[in-house]
């Protein structure tokens, strides 16, 4: 699994190695961009009216942020906050659509190489192994399969990012309490180990879902090659029932799958509300953080636990 991974892994930097480059610099700097936001949050409660004097780190932050404008000769104005707001989220907007351009680019060219790789092993294989092959095996397996490696590696890179900006929005909310957020992190990983079992069944009814799409494959071009023998020698009904047969497995194994992730998801978010107010209850009662903190810490996990 590590040599899969790591031969995988070598395959991608080498295969798109420029747009990964680009991909990792938009991930930052739209990291960036959220984060600056999500720090703005703080003085513009305070300008609003919000006291935060006495919040503890919030305060103590807040009070950084204005001093910040201030020595490059501006004062932190209502108006003037949410004028930097807005341009943040405009500039986090573009950078948004750059990145999935972008991605999607790392996608159709790991798709692209391996195509050909497959395509040129195939027709430089063994005769006797490509006589004892079927085309359909070959030829869902440059298409289809091809096409869900593309869709991994996208999500991988999705991913990448997301562990990015968490990362951030951890350091930021550590800032503002570190016991607070601390108990939120031994939460999480406790509920993801206690997921552990549900991860492995969804891999394997991906793995199934897998299998009856290639017979479904299979079936159909087979039957289709077959069709003019079949009508000569009367065998339409019983190709009809293999085919109606497959499909009602590919059917079958799909809503299984969309079954099982939409367990896992409910079951998940069920526990990260049961993590939040239990944070909640003890960072009030016994960790006294200050309401300010509390506010943006609860964005800030809102935003990290999906």
């Amino acid at each position: 699994m590590k040599g899969t991974l790591a031969a995988y892994l070598t395959m991608l930097v080498q295969v798109s190695r420029w747009h990964l480059i680009g991909v990792l610099i938009v991930m930052v700097l739209f990291s960036l961009t959220e984060g600056v936001g999500f720090a703005l949050l703080l003085p513009t409660l305070q300008v609003a009216g919000f006291n935060l004097a006495g919040q503890g780190e919030a305060g103590h932050y807040a009070a950084v942020v204005s001093k910040a404008f201030v020595a490059v000769g501006l004062h932190p104005s209502l108006i003037l906050l949410l004028g930097v707001f807005v341009m943040l989220v405009g500039a986090r907007t573009v950078l948004g659509q750059m990145q999935n351009v972008w991605t999607y680019a790392v996608q159709q060219e790991v798709e692209h190489h391996l195509r050909r790789r497959l395509y040129r092993a195939i027709a430089d294989a063994n005769w006797l192994f490509v006589c004892r092959s079927r085309t359909s095996d070959f030829t869902h397996a440059l298409t289809s399969e091809i096409s869900r490696i593309g869709t991994a590696t996208n999500l991988a890179v999705v991913f990448t990012g997301e562990v990015v900006i968490g990362m951030l929005y951890m350091a930021i909310a550590f800032a503002l309490s570190a016991g607070m957020t601390a108990l939120v992190l031994i939460s999480g990983a406790l509920l993801a180990f206690a997921f552990r079992g549900r991860t492995r069944a969804i891999e394997s009814q991906g793995e199934e879902v897998s299998a009856t799409n290639k017979s479904l494959y299979a079936a159909t071009i087979e039957h289709l090659q077959s069709l003019k023998a079949a009508k000569t020698y009367g065998a339409e009904a019983r190709n009809f029932s293999i085919f109606s047969e497959l499909s009602a497995d590919v059917a079958r194994a799909n809503v299984d799958g969309t079954r099982q992730q939409a367990i896992a998801t409910t079951w998940f978010e069920l526990g990260s509300v049961v993590i939040l107010a239990v944070v909640l209850f003890v960072s009030i009662q016994i960790l006294a953080v200050p309401p300010a903190s509390i506010l943006i810490l609860l964005l800030l996990f809102a935003r990290v636990m999906p």
